[in-house]
C-alpha cells in the first residue's frame, strides 16, 4: 500500500510540472529556445529600425530592410507578439520628443507606426501583451501600470506600481504571471498584480553571470530587457559589453549567458563587424527555412539543446513506467 502511495505521489508530481511547462530535469535556465520559435532584434542605430533574427549564441542575421529613416537618438523597446492577432509591437523612439508605438512583420521586417503614446508614457519601455490580447504598458520611471490600445496608442490609466519598483516587467504565458526583475548584480524576482499594482518580491534570488565582452574584458549584467518563450524560460537582453544574450529561470534565479549580439553576415554594420546594439527583444515563431547562425563563442554545456521534445518524451515515459508499476502493485496486493 505505501508503494502504491509513493508511486502515485511520484506521478503526480511529474505530471504537474509538465502541465506548468517547467522541464522535471532543468538543472538551470536552457541555452536554446522551444522548436519552432526564434529570438527577434530591434536595433538603435542611424540606420533603424532594422530588424534581426537573433541565435542564443548572439549570431544576428538581418530580415528584410529598415523601413523607416531614423535619426541619432533612434532606438527600440518593449517588443511583444500577439498570441491573439499573431501582429507584432514595440515601442519607438524615433529621435524626437515623441514615443511611438509600432508593428513590425517578423517575416519581412516591414515596420508601420500605430500611433504616438498618450498619458505619462513618453519614454516608457516596460510593454507585454497577455494571453488574452490586452496589451500592457508602463510610465517613464515604471511606477504606474497602464492598458494600451493596440489600434490607437491611446493609454489608460489601471494603478500605481509598488511597494517595489523593478527596472524590467514581463509577462510569462505559460503561468499567466507579470514578473518584474532589477538590474542589480543580485537577481531579486518579483510578481505584479495587474489590477491594482501591487508588485510582491518572491523571495528568490540569484547572481546574475559575468559578461565575457567580445572587444575584450568582462562586464556585469544589466538587464534591460525581458521576454518568455513558450517553455516558460526567460530570454534577457542586457546593456553589458555591447548589448548580451541571456536565458533565465525565474523559477530558481539561474541564468547562463549565450553571447553577444554581433552580425553573423559579416557586414560593417553599422560601423564594426561586432558593434551591433539593441534594447528589445521579440519572441516570435521561426520561419519555415531557418539560417541559425554559427556561434562564435566557447559551446555551452549540452544541458539544453531542445529541452522541450526530450522533456515531454520522458514525461510520458516516467507517467507510463509509474503507472504500469503501479497497478502491478495493486494486483499483487489483491486489490
Amino acid at each position: 500500500m505505501k508503494k502504491s502511495l509513493t508511486a502515485a505521489a511520484i506521478v503526480g508530481s511529474v505530471a504537474a510540472l509538465m502541465m506548468l511547462g517547467i522541464p522535471a530535469a532543468q538543472a538551470a535556465a536552457p541555452v536554446d529556445l522551444p522548436a519552432g520559435q526564434d529570438l527577434y532584434a530591434i536595433d538603435c542605430e542611424d540606420f533603424g529600425p532594422q530588424l534581426w533574427r537573433i541565435a542564443p549564441s548572439g549570431a544576428a542575421t538581418p530580415v528584410g530592410d529598415a523601413y523607416l529613416t531614423a535619426t541619432g537618438d533612434a532606438c527600440a523597446a518593449g517588443g511583444q507578439r500577439n498570441p491573439v492577432t499573431g501582429v507584432s509591437y514595440f515601442i519607438y523612439y524615433p529621435g524626437g520628443p515623441e514615443t511611438q508605438l509600432a508593428t513590425v512583420d517578423l517575416t519581412t521586417g516591414a515596420v508601420g507606426i500605430v500611433g504616438t503614446l498618450t498619458g505619462d508614457t513618453d519614454g516608457a519601455w516596460q510593454f507585454f501583451i497577455t494571453n488574452a490580447g490586452t496589451a500592457y504598458i508602463t510610465s517613464n520611471n515604471a511606477d504606474s501600470l497602464y492598458t494600451i490600445d493596440l489600434g490607437t496608442a491611446v493609454t489608460t490609466f489601471v494603478a500605481t506600481i509598488g511597494p517595489d519598483v523593478p527596472d524590467t516587467v514581463a509577462y510569462n504565458p505559460v503561468n499567466d504571471t507579470i514578473y518584474g526583475i532589477d538590474r542589480d548584480d543580485v537577481i531579486n524576482v518579483y510578481t505584479l498584480d495587474r489590477l491594482t499594482g501591487v508588485m510582491t518580491n518572491t523571495g528568490l534570488t540569484g547572481t546574475w553571470p559575468t559578461a565575457t565582452c567580445l572587444g575584450g574584458g568582462t562586464n556585469e549584467i544589466r538587464p534591460d530587457a525581458l521576454v518568455f518563450d513558450a517553455a516558460g524560460f526567460g530570454w534577457v537582453q542586457s546593456d553589458s559589453c555591447n548589448s548580451v544574450v541571456m536565458s533565465v529561470d525565474l523559477s530558481d534565479a539561474s541564468a547562463v549567458i549565450g553571447g553577444e549580439l554581433f552580425d553573423a553576415t559579416g557586414t560593417i554594420y553599422p560601423t564594426a563587424p561586432n558593434d551591433f546594439y539593441s534594447e528589445t527583444f521579440i519572441i516570435g515563431p521561426a520561419p519555415a527555412a531557418a539560417v541559425v547562425p554559427a556561434a562564435v563563442n566557447p559551446a555551452l554545456a549540452a544541458t539544453g539543446v531542445d529541452t522541450d521534445a526530450v522533456v515531454i518524451l520522458a514525461g510520458a515515459s516516467a507517467l507510463a513506467v509509474l503507472l504500469g508499476a503501479t497497478l502491478m502493485m495493486r494486483r499483487r496486493a489483491g486489490v
